[in-house]
């Protein structure tokens, strides 16, 4: 499947658990939210693993970032925001709560990469 493919799939099942039925300017923050996430998860993984894109099994932690950073609009750099007396909490680090399944990912490369060890001289 190509990218966009990917990208177009991955948009559905965020505008699907969102249950909403967005703006195109909604469509293009949830992109952009999509995007960042993807880059955030390869950013944390290549501090411990060489990969050159997403890992195949981790859309799942794209797809909740994404929910998240939406529903957080307007309330950026909050810790916790209350309105009418529903309060909500923030994260802040996003991908903190994931933590635990990168490695998981980290930890089950480890163990099926042979002879990925460095050599210094």
């Amino acid at each position: 499947m190509s990218d966009a493919q990917d990208n177009d799939e991955t948009l559905e099942h965020v505008i699907t658990l969102l249950g909403i039925t967005p703006t195109d300017s909604e469509k293009e923050r949830l992109t952009l939210y999509i995007n960042h996430a993807e880059q955030a998860i390869i950013l944390y993984l290549g501090r411990s693993v060489r990969i050159s894109g997403l890992p195949s099994g981790l859309d799942y932690i794209v797809e909740n970032l994404a929910v998240t950073k939406f529903n957080k609009f307007h309330n950026e750099g909050e810790k916790s925001h209350s309105e009418e007396g529903l309060s909500f909490q923030f994260n802040v680090n996003d991908l903190a709560p994931y933590y635990p399944d990168l490695q998981a990912w980290v930890d089950g490369q480890a163990k099926t990469t042979r002879g990925a060890t460095a050599i210094g001289w």
